[in-house]
């Protein structure tokens, strides 16, 4: 009895002491876990170093540090992925779960069917929020500046959409984003448009770690089959990059042929096709002559051997 005495004296002091602890309420589960993540309880003076498995409780500030990696099953129906350099805190409320986005960037996935009638979770950032439903999408927040290029500066928040619908609160504005589209809120003014396969591969990037452990305590598999699908489509890679059709040759128009004339002014309606010119082979070279043989040389002449009678009549 003094035994069981101390023990309820124990566990009224602490409730007495460290009221948020006794009321502590299990938002979810660590799935997946890479670097150095850790967790500020308002119970707990110092940051608590989250491992494989650790539960994560609501109004728990989650913070991951360079190179880490953090993946959060909450309720057993929505997988939450925190990429390095990133703050979020998850509060709930009956019907809504909150994830408060301070800084960097994270990955969320909701199985609709896990969801009850009227229930939702959004991602609350410093520029609006974004309310879903069976919804995957990746949340950024980036912290620009006027000499970055924009004119604007401040925060500017981008959320892709990869498979259902988000709805975007900014101020008094209600903005529906659909599957492969995407919103920038930048300084209350938004943006929108269909995301391109650059865009895509570049907000996945950085969301797969090197080992996918099993759920802790999902016997039925419900959990993990949400994990696996949601995994799935995020780490999917880009759109299918379609390549240009290659460039079509120039139509080659024949030359026109200007219609003969007819006696009478009349045009024939046929002239006939000249046939193709043939270009005759040049005279085919010959050989140079050889140089002509030189004269014979000159005979003596020879003596006349006549008498010279008949020379005489002959010169007669």
């Amino acid at each position: 009895m003094m035994s069981v005495g101390r023990n309820v004296i124990a566990l009224s002091l602490v409730a007495t002491l460290w009221p948020d602890f006794a009321a502590a309420q299990k938002a979810g589960v660590v799935t997946a876990l890479e670097g150095n993540v850790t967790a500020t309880r308002a119970a707990v003076p110092q940051p608590v170093v989250l491992k494989f498995k650790d539960d994560v409780f609501v109004n728990d500030r989650v913070v991951t540090g360079d190179r880490s990696l953090a993946r959060l099953l909450l309720g057993g129906k929505a997988v939450v992925t925190v990429r390095e350099r990133s703050a979020l805190t998850i509060t709930e409320v009956p019907g809504r779960s909150t994830i408060d986005l301070k800084s960097g960037t994270i990955a969320a996935a909701v199985a609709q069917d896990k969801m009850r009638p009227g229930e939702q979770i959004e991602v609350r950032t410093p520029n609006g929020v974004a309310s879903v439903r069976g919804t995957a999408f990746i949340v950024e927040i980036v912290n620009a500046s006027m000499s970055d290029g924009n004119a604007q500066g401040g925060t500017a928040v981008n959320h892709y959409v990869l498979t259902g619908e988000i709805v975007l609160t900014v101020g008094a504005r209600v903005l529906t984003v659909p599957a492969n589209n995407f919103a920038s809120v930048t300084g209350g003014v938004v943006s929108s448009g269909i995301m391109n396969a650059l865009m895509r591969a570049r907000a996945g990037a950085g969301f797969a770690p090197r080992r996918m452990p099993m759920v802790s305590g999902a016997k039925d598999d419900a959990k993990q089959a949400v994990m696996k699908s949601t995994v799935a489509a995020l780490t999917a890679g880009t759109l299918p990059i379609v390549e240009p059709p290659p460039p079509v040759p120039p139509t080659i128009q024949p030359p026109q042929v200007q219609q003969a004339l007819l006696p009478g002014g009349g045009q024939d309606s046929f002239v006939p096709t000249p046939a193709p010119r043939q270009i005759s082979p040049g005279p085919t070279p010959q050989p140079p002559l050889p140089p002509p043989a030189p004269p014979p040389p000159p005979r003596p002449d020879k003596p006349d051997r006549r008498p010279p009678d008949d020379r005489d009549r002959h010169c007669r």
